[in-house]
């Protein structure tokens, strides 16, 4: 009987060991030192899915490019009307350009001018300048100017086959462009010559 109640004493132990070990906090409980930083959405009537969001880089926006405008592809809107086409200076040939014939005698006029409006966009016009290779009196003194918006921006000389380097003006969000080429001085009064404005292009 002493064994038996022995026994009975030793498996009373034991159960209450296994008892309390059943107390003991499941790992991933609240309490347990591991956390998850997930966040996630629950729609009605389906499971859980995690959220992700993903944030790409912002990207400076890029300036629109602008084609180049001739400008002798560009109508006049008042003023005279020049020659359109190939001009010659330095006995270089271009293939785009304005010619204003300058200068005294019957027909010719000591100044001319033309008025053209500026293409939608446009931030500069730049132009090669000087009196044609086919000039009559080399002896013959023009100006060339230019006006954005009725101011002037710039002026170049030409005398015979001497002439200034290009032009080159800021037209930014101005709406018209004049360019006027005058006679400034001859030997002749009767003499005249050609005024060319190559390649005059609007970017």
């Amino acid at each position: 009987m002493e064994a038996l109640t022995a026994v009975a004493v030793l498996l009373a132990a034991l159960i209450a060991l296994l008892t309390s070990l059943t107390h003991v906090l499941p790992f991933g409980s609240p309490n347990s030192s591991t956390s998850s930083t997930s966040v996630s959405t629950t729609t009605p009537g389906q499971s859980s899915s995690t959220a992700t969001h993903q944030t790409s880089p912002t990207s400076a926006p890029r300036a629109a490019k602008v084609h180049p405008v001739y400008l002798d592809t560009v109508p006049e809107t008042e003023g005279d009307t020049p020659t359109r086409g190939e001009v010659s200076i330095d006995h270089k040939t271009y293939m785009h350009g304005l010619q204003f014939r300058v200068g005294g005698g019957v027909g010719v006029y000591a100044m001319q001018e033309a008025t053209y409006a500026i293409p939608k966009g446009a931030q500069t016009f730049a132009a090669v300048i000087g009196n044609d290779d086919n000039q009559q009196d080399p002896s013959v003194h023009l100006t060339y100017e230019v006006f954005v918006d009725d101011r002037r921006v710039a002026i170049a000389h030409a005398t015979g086959f001497v002439h200034d380097p290009p032009i080159k003006v800021d037209v930014t969000g101005a709406s018209s462009i004049k360019l006027v080429n005058e006679a400034a001085s001859s030997n002749n009064v009767l003499a005249n010559t050609i005024a060319d404005w190559a390649n005059p292009v609007f970017r």
